[in-house]
C-alpha cells in the first residue's frame, strides 16, 4: 500500500470495519494520523478526519482530528466544495 495515499487508507478502514477487525481498523487511523495528521491538503485532511471519526473508540487525538476537520470546512468554503465533503 502506498502510504502517501488517504484514499488507499480510508477504503483499507472501511474493509477493516465490515470485517469486524477494530484493532486493524484503530490501527489505520494512528498511520493516517502520523502521515496525514498535519497536512495542508484539505482533502487528506478530510479523508483522515472522516476515517477517524466513523466509530467511536478509533483512539485518534480529538485535537488533531479536530484541526483537520477545520482545514477541511475551511476549505469547503473558499472553494464552493460540494455539501456533502464532510
Amino acid at each position: 500500500m502506498c502510504p502517501t495515499n488517504a484514499e488507499l487508507y480510508s477504503h483499507l478502514s472501511a474493509v477493516y470495519l465490515a470485517k469486524a477487525e477494530s484493532d486493524s481498523y484503530r490501527r489505520i487511523c494512528q498511520k493516517m494520523l502520523s502521515q496525514f495528521g498535519h497536512t495542508s491538503n484539505y482533502f487528506e485532511a478530510q479523508l483522515t478526519a472522516r476515517t477517524c471519526l466513523i466509530v467511536p473508540g478509533s483512539g485518534a487525538d480529538p485535537v488533531t482530528v479536530s484541526n483537520l476537520v477545520d482545514l477541511a470546512v475551511r476549505a469547503r468554503a473558499v472553494d464552493d466544495i460540494k455539501p456533502w465533503w464532510l
